[in-house]
């Protein structure tokens, strides 16, 4: 059962994410920005919170704050509080199953941190750069390479397998996002990861 030493912290976190996701807000409408980038940078941003959250902060916590943002992002859509996210001119469903894909892959790697902070960083970073990429350069082949870069990189930096699992496990990932779509690659991807991660580590 989470004590208030844990709760208060982590609700405080909480509060600060959603100021943060406040304040991209009210740049994006006064500032008319692209709502692909901002989308972006508040993916970035809310993986990286997972990792806060899931490293400092209890398992029950972790689920909590998961489930919590999954009814935030549900409710957000619904009534368009968060348009820099949901603006899209695309059918997706990618900033519901972000909480659930980092969930998904937190339970599968057991909460050990040496598989989902990987696994968090490829889903928060690999897959904004594959989309950069791609809507500057109209090339789904470069953005995939630049995926396939990024997540080696991470691997490598933040794993202890070796550059030809990297390799594997970087190339596994890449296809499974190719593969995915409406946005389904927030789930596919960090649960792949995950797995593999857990099995060849």
């Amino acid at each position: 059962m989470p004590t208030a030493r844990e709760l208060i912290p982590a609700f405080l976190s909480a509060i600060g994410l959603l100021t943060f996701f406040l304040i991209v807000e009210v740049i994006f409408r006064w500032r008319q920005l692209d709502p692909e980038q901002s989308r972006r940078l508040s993916h970035m941003t809310g993986t990286l919170f997972g990792i806060g959250i899931a490293s400092y902060f209890s398992r029950s916590i972790f689920i909590t704050i998961a489930l919590l943002f999954l009814a935030i992002i549900i409710i957000s859509r619904r009534k368009n509080y968060f348009s820099h996210i949901h603006k899209v001119f695309r059918k997706t469903f990618g900033e519901e199953l972000l909480p659930v894909g980092l969930l998904v892959s937190y339970l599968i790697s057991n909460a050990n941190p040496d598989i989902f902070i990987p696994t968090f960083l490829i889903t928060g970073f690999s897959d904004p750069v594959n989309g950069y990429v791609v809507q500057k350069s109209k090339s789904r082949m470069f953005g995939s390479a630049m995926f396939l870069l990024t997540a080696f990189v991470i691997l490598f930096f933040f794993s202890d397998i070796k550059p030809l699992t990297a390799i594997l496990i970087g190339l596994s990932a890449t296809i499974v996002e190719r593969l995915s779509s409406y946005g389904t690659d927030n789930l596919t991807v960090p649960a792949i990861v995950a797995w593999l991660l857990l099995n060849f580590s």
